[in-house]
């Protein structure tokens, strides 16, 4: 009998059946995510990994707001100064804009003596920005919707000032909210001491633990993405791409404005391709 070896990620998630929140299965879906790392690889420092990450609920007692109140946003933004401040600056314009106040920006807690080399060099700011529910959104859709549009136009805002490539929505969402890192699988709630707190409770826990392919890995690359953790690759990327890149001038939208069109995965357009839809 022969045997085909292929190198894949290593995706899956945890769920209660109840629907209830418990930080029993936050940290389910953190033991899962270390049996995978097998399926993922490390760079020539052997210590930071392709990537690891999680998708949940958000907790909304570790941020201390009603559940229903708020969206967050997860950011990897500039680290220098002044690549922090502007970029900001205009992902809080482009919010207020469109009625989405921002309450508050939380530095996110990160242990940087676990990293790597690799990882070390290239971590960006980690930055949460905490979003007031406006009045007229009424549902998770609509205040999803609202927030989808307005990421949208930050990045048309954030390409004009050439600083796009360094300010990146790891989750956006008025229910779910992304920790992922280039660390090997059992690091992620060591660098992230939110994920070892009692108080984060969540309904499922997806997990990825990545083994990059087609594209070079970084911290931007690492998964879940917003929407979904995905074991690439898809065969058809080329076509797939090419059609958005249509859809995009037949909806009159700026290149760049549906669909990212340099520098990204597949699975990473996938993504894309899912929130526009």
């Amino acid at each position: 009998m022969m045997y085909t070896e292929k190198g894949s990620c290593g995706v899956g998630f945890v769920a209660s059946l109840r629907g209830d929140y418990s930080n029993r299965h936050l940290r389910a879906g953190l033991d899962s995510l270390a049996c995978v790392e097998h399926r993922g690889a490390c760079s020539a420092d052997q210590i930071t990994g392709d990537g690891s990450g999680i998708m949940t609920d958000i907790p909304f007692e570790l941020f201390g707001y009603d559940r229903d109140s708020i969206a967050i946003a997860t950011l990897f933004i500039p680290r220098n100064a002044e690549g922090k401040r502007k970029s900001l600056a205009i992902f809080k314009d482009v919010f207020e804009f469109m009625e989405l106040q921002i309450l508050e920006y939380r530095d996110v807690p990160v242990r940087t003596d676990i990293l790597g080399t690799d990882a070390r060099n290239t971590l960006p700011s980690i930055v949460q920005a905490i979003i007031k529910r406006p009045g007229h959104c009424r549902t998770d859709a609509s205040f999803d919707k609202l927030l989808y549009t307005a990421k949208q136009h930050a990045r048309v805002k954030l390409d004009d000032a050439g600083i796009k490539e360094n300010f990146y929505f790891v989750s956006l969402s008025a229910t779910t909210i992304v920790y992922k890192a280039l660390v090997q699988a059992d690091a992620l709630d060591r660098f992230y001491p939110d994920l070892q707190s009692p108080n984060f409770k969540t309904r499922f826990c997806i997990f990825h633990r990545r083994f990059s392919t087609n594209t070079r890995t970084s911290w931007d690359k690492v998964q879940p993405f917003r929407i979904i953790g995905h074991n690439g690759e898809i065969n058809t990327i080329t076509g797939n791409r090419s059609w958005a890149k249509v859809r995009e001038l037949y909806l009159g939208l700026r290149p760049g404005e549906l669909l990212t069109h340099r520098g990204i995965s597949d699975s990473g357009s996938l993504n894309e391709m899912v929130e526009a839809l």
